[in-house]
């Protein structure tokens, strides 16, 4: 095993529930991916996140994500994060990694900024047409200037829309755009330093549109309907006329909620061979063994559960994420852990390698050889474990 600082790629999905993983118990989607990532790492069964504090719960989420804060210790509800709030990328960039970063970003251009000493590629907001994504290139400034009028309604209106953008690679699928970007990347690095690779994805977030053969791959009437369908919330949550529970009317049809099912499954296929190309050239330039792999996803989403298609509540399917590490060090198995907290650390959590329930045929390899520098034990920093055992985690963190 290697001595040295390992690589990190951060693999980061968007609006996927938990429960689409075919070696994580769901034999109805096709991952063979995200399963090749579970079957030498670890993957968590239980993970979730807090919930949010605005309709777009991806944007506090990846402020969490980035900073290492919890919910309420974020500024607002993670639109910008103030400078004093230390970013994952940052700490990493003190620590001699080359940082790059490609796709959506939603916590303001100054903190992609500050995070990143490269990229491609790069959206700033929620969401957008997959086939037509406004990007930027990376700008060693931090400005992102830039600006891409659209009339989205022609027939019918000459008002323009105003989106943030160098360009636009019309007809190119955002899941495609952002993996071959970064595989050329790691095709191309001949650097000695460590890097930090963050890609996030937009799928399998609607508009859930993907090349016809992976939506072909899934017959909405094979689909079984969840064993929660409603054809309407049975209260008012608060949330009932936000964007994502008005894509379909109420009360629910249950072949529609089918028909959005299929093609969510046809998404995270589609992103899941991205994801594929990104870890065939790991392989190929015999990265593999020197280099965590991190998989997750930002949220879940109902899409037909309880009566909701949306992501704005407490149940588990909107909560419940799905997320493996891979890697040097890193134990080889399922771990039920109910909490995330372990993993805003970057020295090992005491109590981890008793929860991971070891695949019988795969070695487990604890503790890793590597430390990532991280602020000293007493720090205030530094939260502590039941049993008084500290670890650390970046700076600023809560």
């Amino acid at each position: 095993m290697h001595s040295e600082k390992p690589n990190i790629l951060f693999l980061f999905s968007d609006d996927q529930r938990f429960d689409t993983v075919n070696s994580l118990g769901n034999p109805g989607v096709h991952t063979p991916s995200m399963d090749r990532l579970a079957a030498r790492g670890t993957a968590f069964t239980h993970a979730h996140i807090p919930g949010g504090t605005s309709a777009a719960i991806c944007m506090p989420s990846r402020a969490m994500l980035h900073t290492g804060r919890t919910l309420f210790h974020l500024d607002g509800a993670g639109e910008d994060i103030p400078r004093d709030h230390v970013l994952m990328g940052e700490h990493l960039k003190s620590c001699g990694y080359r940082t790059w970063g490609t796709g959506k970003w939603h916590n303001g251009v100054s903190a992609f900024a500050r995070s990143f000493s490269d990229g491609a590629e790069i959206f700033f907001g929620g969401m957008d047409d997959h086939w037509n994504v406004p990007v930027f290139d990376y700008d060693p400034q931090g400005r992102y200037e830039g600006t891409l009028p659209q009339c989205p309604d022609a027939f019918h209106s000459n008002a323009l829309k105003v989106r943030r953008g160098d360009r636009v690679s019309a007809g190119r699928h955002s899941s495609e755009l952002f993996g071959e970007c970064a595989a050329d990347w790691l095709e191309s690095y001949e650097g000695t330093d460590p890097f930090f690779m963050y890609v996030s994805f937009m799928a399998p977030h609607d508009p859930r549109t993907v090349p016809q053969a992976y939506l072909d791959l899934y017959d909405p009437e094979q689909i079984p309907l969840p064993g929660n369908f409603q054809g309407g919330h049975p209260f008012d949550n608060g949330d009932l006329k936000v964007r994502d529970e008005v894509l379909e009317d109420f009360p629910r049809d249950p072949f529609k909620v089918r028909r959005h099912i299929a093609e969510y499954y046809g998404m995270i296929t589609h992103l899941d061979a991205q994801m594929g190309r990104i870890l065939d050239v790991l392989d190929t330039r015999g990265m593999t063994d020197n280099t965590i792999v991190v998989f997750a996803g930002d949220n879940g989403l109902a899409v037909g559960q309880h009566g909701l298609f949306g992501k704005q509540n407490m149940y588990e399917h909107s909560v419940r994420i799905p997320l493996m590490f891979a890697g040097p060090g890193i134990p080889r198995g399922f771990a039920d852990l109910p909490t995330l907290t372990c993993w805003t650390s970057s020295r090992r959590c005491a109590n981890w390698p008793a929860s991971i329930h070891p695949n019988p045929s795969k070695e487990r390899v604890w503790p890793p050889p590597w430390r990532i520098p991280a602020c000293d034990p007493g720090h205030p920093c530094m939260p502590r474990t039941n049993s008084g055992n500290a670890w650390s985690r970046m700076p600023g963190s809560n």
